[in-house]
């Protein structure tokens, strides 16, 4: 496993709280199919190659299949380093921005893909990507 290089703190987050992220500084990016026509102002960038497919996310509630299929069908499919260097890290840089947080819809309890996408970076380049806790953006 290769080690990232360490140039932005990567997170992860969702749609309800993507103002704060924004007002925190954060370079706010859509990981999913679809993005709520409300949070449109306050994403930055979207990654489309990390979004569930439709017919993924028929899937659940049965998470087991989802992660299965989503990992097969979408990760499976997808260079992390590349994702990492020509999405995140670029599109920060160019901002002026140090961090980002990867954004869906579930709140951070509920079983959302976004999980997969953090364990996903940890194991391909060992990217340690979490979620922003509440009191980070109190």
């Amino acid at each position: 496993m290769m080690e990232a290089v360490r140039e932005i703190d990567v997170r992860t987050g969702y749609y309800a709280n993507a103002k704060k992220y924004k007002e925190k500084g954060y370079l706010t990016v859509a990981i999913s199919f679809m993005i709520p026509r409300w949070a449109h102002p306050y994403v930055d960038h979207r990654v489309s190659c990390l979004a569930p497919t439709e017919q993924i996310l028929g899937l659940l509630p049965d998470t087991e299949k989802y992660t299965e299929r989503f990992n097969a069908e979408i990760l499976a499919k997808c260079d992390a380093q590349s994702i990492y260097d020509n999405e995140l890290a670029h599109n920060a840089k160019i901002r002026g921005m140090d961090k980002v947080v990867l954004l869906c819809y579930e709140s951070a309890e509920k079983f959302c893909h976004r999980h997969l996408v953090a364990q996903w970076f940890k194991e391909r380049i060992g990217l340690e990507v979490t979620e922003i806790g509440k009191d980070e953006i109190a």
